[in-house]
C-alpha cells in the first residue's frame, strides 16, 4: 500500500511503533536535517543558549530595524553598566541605530563595540560597555534559526512594496547583538558555495540591509564538504568571512590538540527536543544519519568549533577585524587563520617575557631574550598581522599597567613607504622617522603622537639606529615595553648580521625590548651568513608556501620549458663564456650581458605574448634572478632593447600601475 504524505499524518511515536527506530525517509534528510540542525546542536554544545522563534514573546523582543534581541541587550546593559536606568535604554538603541545607518561598512558601530558607546546624550554616563571583553562569562551567548533580516514596515520601497528579506540559517547573538550568522547547504549543491556568495553579494549592496550588515562581524558559509585544493574558485568546503567581503577564508587547525574540545559539552536532551520540535523534524532523532551528522568531525561542525568557542569568538571580534581605507572606498577585513594562530602564540609568549630572564641563550650577542621569528610565506599578510598583533599586545601590557611603544623596522625606503601606507589605511596613527635625531627624541618620549587616542605605529629605517640612540634613559621612570616588528626578507639580512653596526645598534637600543622578526625567507646557516634563529631567536610561528597555495593566497608555480631557439642561444652563450672566461664563477657567467641579453629578450617576448593571447593587459610579472648582479644586468638590458610596436603596446603598464615587470634577486 502506498501512503501519501499529503493526506496522511502519522506521529513520530506511532511511526516508531509501526516501522521501528531505524526507519528513515529520504525527504527527512535535506539541508536542514543534515547540516543546519547538527550545526545548531554543536553551537548549543559550545555554550550558546537556544532561542525559539516559535515563542510569541521572543518574536516581539526583536528590534526590527537592527535585529537586536532587546531582552538580552537590556539585561547586558544593566549588568555591564550598573548606573544605567531603564529609561536610558531607548536612547542607547536610538544611538546604535544611528551608527548602524552610516555608510562606513559598520566601522562606527565596531568602534562602539570594542571601545564602548559614546555620544549617546545620556547625562552623567561615559562610554557604555556593550560587551565585557575581559570576562567572557559576564556575557550572554545565544543562537537561533530563521531570524528574518529585512522586510518589515520600515523597508517599504518607492513603489509601496515591502523589500525582499532573507533568513540566515543560524544567527549568533552576544548580549542580544546579532554579530554573526551561518549559511549552510547540503553537499554537492548546485554551484556550491558560489551560489550563496552571489546571493549575499546582492544583499551587501541593498540599502535596506545596511544596518544588519554593519552589525554583522563574521559570516560562515558551508556545504559540509572537505576543501578541494584543486579549485581556483572555491565551490566546496566550510569557509568564513566578514560582512561586505566576498573573499572566503579557509580555517585549518594547526594541530589536533589545538581544537578547543574542552569547551564542548555533551548533547543535552531538552535542547535536542526543542530544536527538533521547532524545525518539525522529530522523526530523525533515532536514525543513524542523525548521529552521523551531529558528529563533531564533519566539515561544518569542525569550523564552528574552531571559530565559535566563546574564547575564540571573542578574540576574533576584538582583534581580528580591520577597516582598510583608501581614497575611494572602505574595505572590511577579517584575520586569516595563520594570523590568528600567530597572534595567539605571541600572546602566550608575552606571559614568559613579562618577567626578566637572567639566564638566556643570547650572551654572545648581548641582546634581549624577548625575541622570535614569525615565518610566514610571501603574500600571507605580514603587515596585516602586525596590525592585529599590535592591539593584542597593547591590551596585554595595559592590563599590567605597562605602556607600549611599537616600532616597525625596515631596511629599504620603498618598504618604509609601503608599510607607512598600509598601517595608515588600517586607521593607525603612523609616524615615519625622518632622521637619527628624530629617532632619539622618539625613544625618549613615552607619549603618543596623536591626540585622538588611536593606536600608533612608528615606522623607521634600520639606518636610523645610531650609536647615539643606544641605551636611551627612561627619564620618567615609567613602565614601558618597546616592541620592534622587524620586517626582513632574504636580501635584507646583510643589515642584520652580528658584525654589522646597524644590527648592533638595533639590539642595544633597549635590552628589554621585544623583537618580532617577520620573514617569508629565513636563512639557514651558511659559510657567509648567520642562521636567522641565531640572530632573532626561535620560530614563534610558521606558515609555509604550500599551505598558502592550498588556501588560495599564492598561485601554484608551474614550470614550463622555454622555446627551443632561446634555449639553444642561452646554452651557446653559457658554453662560450665558460671557455672564454674560465676564471668566472657561475654567478658571473649568468650575469654577463652575453647571457642576459637573450634571456631578457625571451622574458619580454613571452610576457608580452601572454598578455596578447590571454587578452589581459593587467597581468604583471616578477623575475626572480640568480643574483643581484644578474638582476641589475637584466634591468639595464630591458631598458635598452629595441622592441617592436606590437610588443610595446602589450607590455605598456595599465593605468594607475607603477610597474609591471620587476626584477628580484
Amino acid at each position: 500500500m502506498i501512503i501519501s504524505r499529503l493526506t496522511y499524518f502519522v506521529s513520530y511515536k506511532s511511526l516508531k511503533n509501526i516501522l521501528g527506530d531505524e526507519t528513515t525517509y529520504s525527504n527527512n534528510f535535506n539541508e536542514n536535517t543534515r547540516v543546519k540542525i547538527p550545526s545548531l546542536l554543536t553551537l548549543v554544545r559550545l555554550g550558546f543558549e537556544y532561542i525559539s522563534l516559535n515563542d510569541k514573546n521572543t518574536k516581539s523582543a526583536f528590534h526590527k530595524q537592527t535585529n537586536i534581541f532587546l531582552t538580552s541587550f537590556h539585561s547586558a546593559l544593566k549588568r555591564l553598566n550598573p548606573t544605567i536606568k531603564q529609561e536610558h535604554y531607548s536612547k542607547i538603541l536610538t544611538r546604535l541605530t544611528e551608527l548602524l545607518s552610516f555608510d562606513d561598512k559598520g566601522e562606527s558601530f565596531y568602534n562602539a563595540l570594542i571601545l564602548g558607546l559614546t555620544n549617546h546624550k545620556i547625562e552623567g554616563l561615559g562610554a557604555i560597555s556593550l560587551i565585557d571583553w575581559d570576562n567572557r562569562d559576564n556575557n550572554a551567548f545565544e543562537v537561533l534559526t530563521e531570524l528574518p533580516y529585512g522586510g518589515d514596515e520600515s523597508n517599504i520601497n518607492k513603489e509601496g512594496y515591502l523589500r525582499w528579506s532573507f533568513r540566515p540559517d543560524i544567527t549568533i547573538l552576544i548580549n542580544g547583538l546579532p554579530l554573526t550568522f551561518v549559511e549552510v547547504k547540503i553537499p554537492n549543491n548546485i554551484q556550491g558555495i558560489q551560489a550563496e556568495l552571489e546571493r549575499v553579494k546582492r544583499r551587501f549592496s541593498d540599502e535596506s540591509f545596511k544596518r544588519y550588515f554593519n552589525l554583522t562581524q563574521m559570516i560562515v558559509y558551508s556545504n559540509n564538504t572537505e576543501y578541494n585544493e584543486t579549485e581556483l574558485t572555491p565551490i566546496n568546503g566550510a569557509f568564513y568571512s566578514t560582512s561586505y567581503n566576498l573573499k572566503l577564508k579557509h580555517f585549518r587547525e594547526e594541530l589536533s590538540h589545538t581544537l578547543p574540545t574542552q569547551d564542548i559539552a555533551p548533547l543535552e536532551t531538552n535542547a535536542i527536543k526543542q530544536i527538533l520540535k521547532d524545525t518539525n523534524t522529530q522523526a530523525i532523532l533515532n536514525t543513524p544519519e542523525f548521529h552521523t551528522n551531529t558528529a563533531l568531525d564533519t566539515p561544518t561542525n569542525r569550523l564552528l568549533i574552531s571559530l565559535f568557542s566563546h574564547q575564540r569568538l571573542m578574540f576574533f571580534l576584538r582583534y581580528g577585524i580591520a577597516f582598510v581605507r583608501d581614497s575611494h572606498s572602505i574595505q572590511k577585513h577579517i584575520m586569516r587563520y595563520p594570523q590568528f594562530f600567530a597572534t595567539l602564540t605571541i600572546q602566550s609568549k608575552l606571559h614568559d617575557w613579562l618577567k626578566p630572564h637572567h639566564e638566556t641563550n643570547t650572551k654572545d650577542l648581548n641582546i634581549s631574550h624577548k625575541r622570535g621569528i614569525i615565518w610566514h610565506t610571501q603574500g600571507s599578510g605580514k603587515t596585516a598581522l602586525s596590525f592585529y598583533a599590535l592591539r593584542a599586545i597593547k591590551d596585554f601590557y595595559q592590563a599590567h599597567s605597562i605602556t607600549t611603544k611599537f616600532y616597525f623596522i625596515v631596511d629599504r625606503l620603498d618598504l618604509l613607504q609601503q608599510s607607512y601606507n598600509e598601517f595608515k589605511k588600517r586607521g593607525l596613527s603612523v609616524k615615519a622617522i625622518e632622521s637619527k635625531q628624530d629617532f632619539i627624541q622618539e625613544l625618549q618620549s613615552l607619549k603618543c603622537n596623536n591626540t585622538e587616542g588611536r593606536d600608533e605605529m612608528i615606522v623607521v629605517n634600520i639606518q636610523k639606529f645610531s650609536e647615539d640612540a643606544l641605551s636611551v634613559p627612561n627619564v620618567y621612570h615609567l613602565k614601558v615595553q618597546r616592541i620592534f616588528f622587524i620586517f626582513f626578507i632574504d636580501e635584507a639580512h646583510r643589515s642584520y648580521q652580528p658584525a654589522a653596526k646597524f644590527f648592533t645598534h638595533l639590539f642595544n637600543v633597549d635590552k628589554e625590548a621585544i623583537f618580532l622578526a617577520l620573514t617569508g625567507t629565513p636563512l639557514l646557516q651558511s659559510a657567509k651568513r648567520e642562521k636567522s634563529t641565531h640572530i632573532f631567536g626561535d620560530y614563534i610561528h610558521k606558515y609555509y608556501y604550500d599551505s598558502s597555495i592550498k588556501d588560495g593566497y599564492i598561485l601554484r608555480l608551474i614550470k614550463e620549458d622555454i622555446q627551443s631557439s632561446y634555449k639553444a642561444s642561452l646554452n651557446a652563450a653559457f658554453e662560450t663564456l665558460k671557455i672564454e672566461q674560465g676564471s668566472l664563477n657561475a654567478s658571473a657567467i649568468y650575469a654577463h650581458k652575453n647571457f642576459t641579453t637573450p634571456l631578457c629578450e625571451y622574458i619580454i617576448n613571452d610576457f608580452a605574448t601572454s598578455r596578447i593571447k590571454l587578452g589581459d593587459n593587467t597581468i604583471g610579472a616578477m623575475v626572480v634572478c640568480h643574483s643581484s648582479q644578474q638582476a641589475k644586468s637584466l634591468y639595464e638590458i630591458s631598458r635598452s632593447l629595441s622592441i617592436d610596436s606590437r610588443l610595446k603596446a602589450a607590455i605598456a603598464p595599465p593605468p594607475q600601475t607603477q610597474t609591471t615587470l620587476q626584477m628580484m634577486a
